[in-house]
């Protein structure tokens, strides 16, 4: 990254600390339009496994910045660290805004309770499925084994990736049992830990106000 970057990098990073949030290191990186569609296309990692859909997600996201139709100016992916690429040919401006919002990102990432359980190695677990998958295409082919990912990826809309982290205890009675308090930034608690019942509402023709 440029030395006016890492710079501001630098001050962006004190500055969202110094507001409070908190978050690991953060590894910027500038990249063309072409390498960002490809990332864009492989969800923001920069090795996965071959198929088809990835092309045509790459043809989508280049062809969309080729046409002015979009930009992409930045990618995060939630990781330790946390990877950013930005988006060459930005202004500083721009570049600038987008590293600020990065560490929001690192910051809701590092907290997020449905983020918690997600394992921080993704890059590397990505690589390991992209060199299982290749092997495989050595041994039984090409063809058959993007068949068999076609029907796998399929049912992906069908399956809850929150479903490995539901703890529930046998005959565990949900009606009667009350809702536990999340442990949230005092400023969401009211959202995330509602009262068991909202307030009821002053009788039709009542005045709120007491007399």
């Amino acid at each position: 990254m440029r030395k006016e970057l890492r710079r501001w990098a630098e001050i962006l990073r004190e500055r969202a600390l110094a507001e409070g949030l908190s978050f690991p290191p953060v590894l910027f990186e500038e990249v063309g339009p072409e390498e960002m569609a490809m990332l864009a296309a492989y969800g923001g990692f920069p090795r996965r496994y071959s198929h088809w859909r990835f092309g045509s997600e790459y043809l989508r996201y280049r062809e969309t910045y080729r046409y002015g139709l979009g930009r992409i100016y930045e990618l995060v992916a939630n990781t330790y660290p946390v990877h950013a690429y930005l988006l060459k040919g930005n202004t500083l401006l721009a570049q600038k805004l987008v590293m600020a919002h990065v560490y929001a990102h690192a910051d809701f990432f590092h907290h997020n309770l449905a983020f918690k359980p997600i394992p921080k190695d993704m890059e590397a677990e990505m690589a390991h499925h992209a060199a299982f998958v290749e092997k495989a295409m050595e041994r039984h082919g090409a063809r058959s084994v993007e068949e068999f990912l076609d029907l796998a990826l399929s049912l992906e809309n069908l399956i809850d990736p929150h479903a490995l982290y539901i703890q529930r205890q046998a005959g565990e009675d949900k009606e009667e049992r009350p809702p536990d308090r999340l442990q949230v930034r005092p400023y969401l608690d009211p959202y995330v830990n509602p009262p068991p019942a909202p307030p009821k509402e002053a009788e039709e023709g009542a005045s709120p106000i007491p007399l």
